[in-house]
């Protein structure tokens, strides 16, 4: 009598699968909410960086703002080489329930996924890292990995902090970073389908208008009452960009989402059905194309408020300028690689910020892509493993060209 393997079986079988199936649920169970329990965290993942590395490693750390980051480079045996090729992730997650970090693994239609609190987005990453440093040896490349926190807030106190530093402690020994390899979850795609190659700039602004606009007040719909034509023109750009969507087209089109907050100071008529605003102050999430500048939104701001008789007073602002990769060294050489994945990847922009954005502040060539994107920072946060797996083998594959 002959049994007939499950894939089950054959899965539990392979040594890559058990191999990431065993790290991602160890890197799982240390709850990093916030980027605590960094030591924790670094201990586990350096217990499996030095049992599996095929390569000798030098660490770089940086502590900023009790943010723990470090680098681990793995110099190629050509020391004639002066450039590094960076693998970024980061280990901080989104809070959430106690049992959210006891992962378990669930098989839905013959695929095996491993549940649990930043199992997706973004301990794969750090997964792919560990599976590939087994297989270092065979790249002649010098290879760093960027292990790091605070992306879920921005990541100042993360990539940037320690990118500031290695860029100088290369420059100091005559070397440089080439490219920068960012993963995170790929925004309504599957598996490398999407390779992000930039992003859109984001402000937000707290303005206040200042003026009195009879004539130009319009019904706003969430609301009873007017509200002044210039916050109802906002309203209408919005959502005009959001359907439209053109952020690479057109340079005049600005998309202004998100929910606003009027406080209203001005009088009220003597007829209850109407209120007409005199100033308040409105907060704007602004998401603009990759080809302006941040100053050119805040000026366009002060210009159309003009156009209605009110000043707009900026009171303050913050975000991050957009960027579109452009003129990567191995760009020919990255997608080809990708040749075997149906749909063939193609580039885009979608999706907010990441870790990409500050290797853009320092001229360093960038791509983003990974795992397909399950829940994210919800209760039944998810990833495929067997796309971890074959991540690392696109990885390795295109490190080798």
């Amino acid at each position: 009598m002959f049994l007939i393997p499950t894939k089950n079986f054959l899965f539990s079988m392979n040594s890559d699968f058990k191999f990431v199936e065993d790290c991602l649920k160890k890197l799982v169970e240390v709850n990093t909410v916030n980027s605590s329990n960094s030591s924790d965290f670094f201990s586990v993942f350096e217990d499996f960086l030095n049992k599996n590395s095929s390569l000798p490693f030098e660490i770089v750390e940086v502590n900023k703002e009790g943010v723990l980051n470090r680098a681990y480079f793995f110099p190629s045996p050509n020391s004639n080489l002066k450039e590094w090729i960076v693998l970024d992730s980061h280990y901080d997650v989104v809070d959430g329930e106690k049992e959210l970090f006891s992962p378990f693994i669930k098989y839905e239609g013959g695929k095996p996924f491993l549940y649990g609190r930043g199992s997706n987005d973004n301990k794969f990453g750090l997964v792919v890292m560990l599976l590939l440093s087994k297989q270092l040896k065979e790249i002649n490349k010098n290879i760093c990995f960027f292990v790091v926190g605070d992306e879920e807030k921005g990541g100042r106190n993360g990539t940037l902090a320690l990118l500031s530093k290695v860029d100088k402690i290369l420059k100091e020994r005559h070397q440089k970073i080439g490219e920068a390899l960012v993963l995170e979850p790929i925004i309504q795609g599957s598996l490398l389908e999407k390779i992000k190659v930039g992003v859109r700039g984001v402000l937000r602004v707290n303005i206040r208008v200042k003026g009195r606009n009879f004539k130009a007040s319009q019904p706003l719909p969430t609301q009873q009452g007017f509200v002044h034509g210039f916050l109802k023109f906002l309203l209408d750009e919005a959502e005009k960009c959001d359907k439209e969507e053109a952020f690479f087209s057109s340079k005049n089109i600005i998309s202004l989402n998100g929910k606003f907050v009027l406080r209203v100071v001005g009088i009220k008529t003597p007829y209850d059905r109407f209120r007409v605003v005199d100033e308040g102050e409105v907060n704007l999430y602004i998401r603009y194309p990759p080809t302006i500048k941040k100053e050119e939104v805040l000026e366009w701001l002060k210009v159309k408020g003009e156009e209605f008789g009110v000043k707009v007073i900026i009171k303050s602002f913050e975000g991050y300028e957009g960027f579109v990769c452009n003129n990567h060294p191995r760009e020919n050489i990255f997608f080809s690689a990708l040749k075997e994945f149906n749909p063939y990847p193609k580039k885009t922009i979608e999706g907010g910020g990441s870790n990409a954005i500050h290797y853009n502040s320092f001229n360093i060539p960038v791509f983003e892509f990974g795992v397909t994107l399950y829940n994210a920072h919800l209760k039944d946060e998810k990833v495929d493993l067997s796309e971890i797996v074959r991540l690392s083998s696109f990885i390795h594959k295109y490190l080798k060209l």
